[in-house]
């Protein structure tokens, strides 16, 4: 798994009251600035008036523009390697990665703006506070090659309580500085998916992560609610109810409401494609609302190939330029032959088709070659039992997209061999990680062969065909959150063999708390035939 993911995993509850803990923080975190503030005293003397309004404003204003004003700061040496983020843009999804869970998102708009309110009842907290964490921001980077953990934290300690102690606010100021952190911890540990998350922003991000919490807090505000309707659901739903569930083993990463395949009577499931409408198919979808687990709690031996049809691995690619297909041929068929065939075994890999996808570019699924495709936002999987051999077939008789064609002798070598067809799927952006339309996979052991339904694609000149799927309340969907360029998730959509999972069943979906404004998704997804060796 990636270094910067390591610590996102669901780590269990303290076992103290929640009450226990939260006191013990806020004691712990006053006690420092108390401390700070006596040294204050000890070296400058009694406290002076309160700050002018210049100074506040002006602290007031360092706070505000801390996100942007922090990347522009210089980096004094190699980044430490628990350090994974050397800039805020790059932090700010793995922040929104760990406050996802309905009930955490609320509660850090009770806690910012309630912090907050109580500074602003005194200039000088105000001040203190503004300062403590836009400077803490401004010296993220600078000490980004220092391994120590807590630097940081332990001069924001330092900052609040001398600024507190020169206007006279320190006992205040650190109890209201040590109740926001206790907050924020306690809501981690209890309400969010895991407190090692929390203590891993604590080691080395704490003032990205407050300035975040402040951006963060403003945008759950704007939709509050909606997101206090779904902290009441998720408080209602311990056990998730016939909408779907998740292994209790991960936590709920997203809710959505995926797109089931419906039947109509007196026609079959499918689309036209390129020809005229005959009324013989239909392309209807009614929507379930699921919870999705998170797939990076998944440990690499549950979810993998052989056991859940996927997983994901960290591949980097040499691509500058995925719009430009002759690069996409030249570079990247290579890299995937090479990342199919170390996953799977595979004596060979043939590389017959892709697709470049941009959720920002219209509603087509299938375009024209150089053209962005819109994502499918309809539970399938590419191939069923017929058309996963015909697709050999196909290649030998006319070939495939990349230019592969097939001999007479090697169709018939591959028919007679086991192989699947697997499907590399990647996030092209660069410094971005998918945050809209991410890619949902359905665990192979909670489907129900009765609910396949087979999805007829009528071309002008052949019938195309793969499985669609009926909803079914045991359906267990995962999905790996904010997907970045170099990982690749690999995914079986068909398998020969019979003593293993054979259909990866995956969608795009809508996070329901999808923020406004979240940058549309660009991927690629290329799609392999994994040609087994030879039994002996």
């Amino acid at each position: 798994m990636d270094r910067s993911w390591i610590n996102q995993t669901v780590s269990p509850k303290p076992q103290s009251h929640p009450a226990v803990v939260w006191s013990e923080e806020v004691l712990r975190a006053a006690g420092k600035s108390l401390l700070a503030s006596a040294v204050s005293r000890c070296l400058f003397g009694t406290s002076v008036d309160g700050p002018s309004t210049a100074t506040t404003c002006g602290a007031i204003l360092l706070f505000l523009v801390a996100r942007k004003l922090c990347d522009c700061m210089p980096v004094l040496g190699k980044p430490f390697e628990d350090k994974s983020y050397h800039t805020f843009k790059s932090f700010w999804p793995r922040y929104l990665a760990e406050h996802r869970e309905p009930r955490d998102r609320v509660a850090h708009v009770f806690e910012f703006f309630g912090v907050v309110l109580f500074m602003a009842l005194h200039p000088g907290r105000l001040v203190a506070l503004a300062l403590t964490v836009g400077a803490g921001a401004l010296l993220t980077r600078p000490l980004l090659h220092l391994g120590r953990p807590g630097l940081e934290s332990k001069l924001m300690y330092l900052i609040g309580g001398i600024v507190a102690q020169r206007f006279g606010v320190e006992v205040s100021y650190a109890l209201g500085y040590g109740v926001w952190l206790a907050f924020d911890f306690v809501g981690h540990a209890y309400l969010g998916e895991n407190a090692q998350a929390a203590a891993f922003l604590g080691r080395h991000y704490l003032a990205w992560a407050l300035v975040g919490q402040a951006h963060f807090a403003f945008r759950v505000a704007v939709n509050f609610p909606l997101e206090l309707l779904a902290a009441h659901k998720a408080s209602m739903q311990d056990k998730v109810s016939d909408r779907g569930s998740v292994s209790r083993e991960v936590s709920v990463a997203a809710r959505a409401k995926l797109h089931y395949s419906k039947t109509v009577p007196g026609k079959r499931v499918g689309r036209y494609i390129g020809v005229e409408d005959k009324g013989e198919l239909a392309d209807l979808h009614e929507e379930h609302e699921v919870a999705l687990g998170n797939a990076r709690e998944l440990s690499p031996r549950a979810a993998n190939l052989d056991t859940m049809c996927f997983e994901l691995q960290r591949k980097p690619t040499a691509v500058r330029d995925f719009k430009d297909d002759e690069e996409v041929r030249r570079v990247y068929y290579k890299e995937m032959e090479d990342i199919v065939q170390g996953a799977t075994g595979a004596e060979r890999v043939i590389v017959f088709d892709h697709t470049v996808r941009d959720t920002g570019a219209g509603s087509a699924l299938n375009v024209k070659a150089g053209d962005a495709g819109a994502a499918v936002v309809r539970v399938h999987t590419d191939y069923s039992d017929m058309s996963g051999p015909e697709r050999i077939r196909t290649l030998a008789a006319s070939g495939g997209y990349t230019g592969v064609k097939l001999s007479q002798a090697e169709q018939e070598d591959i028919l007679s061999r086991e192989f699947c067809i697997v499907n590399v799927w990647r996030n092209i952006k660069d410094d971005e990680p998918v945050q809209t339309k991410p890619l949902a996979v359905l665990d192979p052991s909670s489907i129900d062969r009765q609910d396949f339904v087979t999805y007829e694609m009528q071309f002008a000149e052949r019938r195309g065909e793969n499985y669609a799927m009926r909803f079914n309340s045991r359906h267990k969907w995962y999905f790996y959150p904010f997907m970045e360029k170099d990982e690749c998730l690999i995914f079986k959509t068909w398998e020969k063999r019979t003593d293993r999972p054979r259909y990866c069943f995956h969608t795009a979906f809508q996070d329901l708390a999808e923020p406004a404004g979240a940058p549309p998704r660009s991927s690629i997804e290329v799609r392999t035939v994994a040609i087994m060796p030879r039994k002996k």
